[in-house]
């Protein structure tokens, strides 16, 4: 307490838009019994639809931003029709499929969620009041447990800062790892021209080819790659020299997802330094000496999604053996009923080709 009777309340200090803003955020009134459409309608709309039918932009001279302009629609569809969901564009386009030019929010656009289109479905169908609050109506149980769900504006604009942190973050890390990468990225493409390069512009993973080179390249070559092992998500030997000795140069490329080795000297040896490889989902083995004994070690793998095996000793049997363990563990990762889900992990299964390869190990 001295302190404050001697030098006041620091804060006091503070400049006067700063303590503005301060002071307008600890008196800002809590909304205990909500307008419907103000305070919680038009906070779905202003995070799903406002920015392509608002004051800025007006698609198919559209705006939702206030109840008058969607009562008065667009060009094209009656947006909104009280009373009348079924006669709302603005509910009809949600269920529109994905790819529809109609359909909104456009698909690359975040989607009005299962809980808000309950939400904005009971509001029209009650006749779209603008200044009913909830207190004045009865709400479903659907319609509170649907309101549970929702954020605030706050809590919404902070997703968003947290989203542009998260992508200023990811160009910053890019960027730093493309500084270190350059030096390695001269020195090989200088000696292999053409033979290293990032997987996509938006990446920092590389990819490494042979294919200008394929016999001329060793297996002491490999070793102008170990300082960058952990960064290669792609791997080219196919037609080279490698043998088994050269794979088992390859334990530290723990981010390799595809390796090419087809119409190289490897044999089920090279399986034991494979089988380690962390990340591997794509594996090219034609043309080799790959046989049914040495596939079985790559039953256990744990991220091995397509294996191609034309023209090696590999049977029937060996092949089907291999596919119905990896599609074994894929059916294990799949989200059960109620988990989040993962979108890598659904509608995907494995496949283990002994057909002549239309693609090879993309």
């Amino acid at each position: 307490e001295g302190g404050e009777m001697s030098h006041g309340d620091p804060l006091n200090h503070l400049p006067s838009k700063v303590r503005a803003e301060r002071d307008a955020k600890l008196n800002k009134a809590v909304v205990t019994d909500p307008v419907i459409y103000t305070n919680i309608v038009h906070n779905i709309l202003e995070n799903k639809c406002i920015s392509c039918h608002g004051e800025d932009k007006q698609k198919g001279d559209l705006r939702m931003d206030s109840l008058a302009a969607m009562l008065e629609g667009g060009s094209d569809e009656i947006c909104l029709e009280p009373g009348e969901p079924e006669e709302s564009f603005m509910l009809i386009s949600l269920d529109l499929p994905l790819d529809d030019d109609m359909h909104m929010p456009p698909k690359a656009k975040p989607q009005i969620t299962p809980e808000e289109k309950i939400i904005l479905t009971w509001w029209v169908e009650m006749g779209a009041p603008e200044d009913t609050k909830l207190s004045e109506v009865e709400v479903p149980d659907e319609v509170t447990a649907a309101m549970a769900t929702l954020k605030t504006p706050e809590e919404l604009e902070a997703i968003k800062v947290a989203k542009r942190q998260q992508e200023a973050d990811r160009v910053a890390n890019m960027k730093a790892n493309r500084d270190r990468l350059q030096s390695s990225l001269v020195t090989i493409n200088d000696k292999f021209p053409g033979s290293l390069r990032y997987t996509s512009q938006e990446d920092t993973a590389l990819t490494f080819t042979t294919v200008s080179y394929r016999q001329s390249f060793t297996e002491a070559d490999l070793d102008i790659l170990s300082e960058i092992a952990s960064d290669i998500a792609e791997l080219d030997l196919s037609a080279t020299e490698i043998s088994d000795t050269g794979v088992a140069k390859l334990k530290g490329f723990t981010n390799l997802k595809t390796l090419k080795l087809n119409e190289t000297k490897v044999t089920d040896e090279a399986l034991n330094t494979i089988v380690e490889l962390p990340s591997l989902e794509r594996l090219n083995l034609y043309g080799t000496m790959i046989s049914d004994s040495g596939l079985q070690m790559l039953h256990a793998h744990p991220t091995l999604v397509k294996v191609y095996l034309w023209n090696t000793k590999v049977t029937d049997a060996g092949a089907n053996a291999l596919e119905e363990a990896l599609n074994k563990r894929i059916a294990s990762e799949k989200p059960k009923e109620g988990d989040e889900k993962d979108e890598s992990k659904v509608e995907k299964s494995a496949e283990v080709l002994l057909g002549i390869p239309s693609e090879p190990a993309k």
